[in-house]
């Protein structure tokens, strides 16, 4: 994977929520925002493997792994750790 190349996941589901504007003008009437609560992406082929290929001693990465966020590390004696940090 080149540096800073974008990888795109399939998405298993996504949840929206619709939040409209509070106010009583005409513009108010017609404006909507759109609020991402909750996704799912399972998609993560070669994800971890290329994210740790490209790791430098000393540096970390966050990466989707079976739905979960994972932030791998590398120490700079080129130790490997694995942290997850989605909770739910």
């Amino acid at each position: 994977m080149d540096k800073g190349q974008v990888v795109f996941h399939d998405i298993s589901f996504v949840e929206a929520t619709p939040r409209y504007a509070k106010g009583k003008s005409a513009k108010d009437k017609l404006t909507v925002r759109i609020e991402l609560t909750d996704f799912s992406v399972y998609y993560t082929q070669g994800a971890a493997e290329a994210a740790l290929a490209n790791l430098k001693d000393g540096k970390s990465d966050v990466i989707c792994d079976q739905g979960r966020l994972i932030k791998i590390s590398r120490d700079k004696n080129g130790v490997v750790t694995r942290e997850v940090l989605t909770k739910h």
